[in-house]
């Protein structure tokens, strides 16, 4: 059986695109999850997929879960691996689509102000792409260099700029969805709308559970014009998080990030080297020039 549905599998994809290999499956046994990395660490073997599928295209991605559907096989969906909670560890094994081949840009729309790629897109290219033309997805998570534009969506995505610019589902315009039956169907091509369900919410945030994503088209921001960062300190949670509230009610910075008080002395210490006891407030404004010196004043 293992070798009809490698043979199925290949005939979609290529030779060269089907593994089943242990050395390449234990590889998908582990992302920033520190219970896989843990097994790892301990000699443990990880949960591993029966077969790994590189596919290229969409129809490729609907075809692999027509042959799961079939064979009523368990399918798990691979970006960059850069997952911290375990969402994309194969725990039931069977096909693990690895989306990184469908890593293409699509288009750069300046008149619309949109840019789309496919979903196995490194995000931190996708962001490159953008900045050529003198855009920014603004979209920036820690993980900006090793997740993909799927990835961002499939956990709903929060990136350092999201205060002013939204999250990734307030980013996003419209998707192409691979659905487990193998339909390809695309969300309405604005972003919102009063026609019924937003199907893109529906999709975000599923971690991979209801579709494949393989497609996405985000807005474009321009680059601000100034960025201006202040840091403060603040005696307790309390008094910093009351100041936050009153600074929301007036303006939208891109960065209002606050720290109790151990990780407060851990960030000063290690990045100013002496010791301050409090809680640390980091925030940035940007923007046109004038409007910037207003919001931070």
């Amino acid at each position: 059986m293992g070798d009809m549905i490698r043979t199925e599998l290949e005939d979609v994809v290529g030779v060269d695109n089907v593994s089943t290999r242990e050395s390449d499956r234990m590889i998908y046994g582990v992302d920033y999850f520190w219970v896989g990395r843990m097994w790892a660490d301990r000699g443990q073997i990880p949960p591993m997929p029966d077969f790994i599928v590189c596919p290229d295209n969409s129809l490729e991605v609907s075809k692999i879960l027509k042959i799961a559907n079939y064979y009523k096989i368990p399918v798990n969906i691979w970006g960059g691996g850069s997952g911290s909670q375990g969402g994309a560890l194969p725990m039931a094994g069977g096909i693990l689509i690895d989306m990184k081949r469908m890593c293409r840009l699509i288009a750069l729309d300046e008149e619309s102000r949109t840019i789309t790629a496919e979903a196995g897109m490194i995000f931190q290219q996708l962001e490159w792409y953008a900045n050529e033309k003198g855009y920014s997805c603004q979209h920036i998570p820690s993980c900006l260099t090793c997740g993909t534009v799927g990835g961002a969506l499939g956990h709903r995505g929060i990136g350092i700029m999201s205060t002013k610019y939204g999250k990734i589902d307030d980013q996003c315009i419209n998707m192409e969805i691979v659905l487990p039956n193998g339909d390809i169907m695309n969300t309405l091509p604005v972003p919102k709308h009063a026609a019924g369900p937003d199907l893109n919410r529906i999709f975000i945030g599923s971690e991979g559970t209801l579709g494949v994503i393989t497609k996405a088209t985000f807005k474009l921001f321009d680059q601000p014009e100034s960025r201006q960062f202040r840091a403060f300190l603040f005696p307790d949670m309390h008094s910093g998080l009351m100041a936050g509230r009153d600074m929301l009610q007036k303006v939208k910075p891109s960065i209002l990030r606050f720290f109790d008080e151990a990780e407060t002395t851990s960030i000063i210490k290690k990045i100013l080297g002496f010791e301050k006891k409090g809680c640390f407030m980091n925030l940035a404004v940007e923007g046109v020039q004038r409007i910037a010196d207003i919001e931070m004043e």
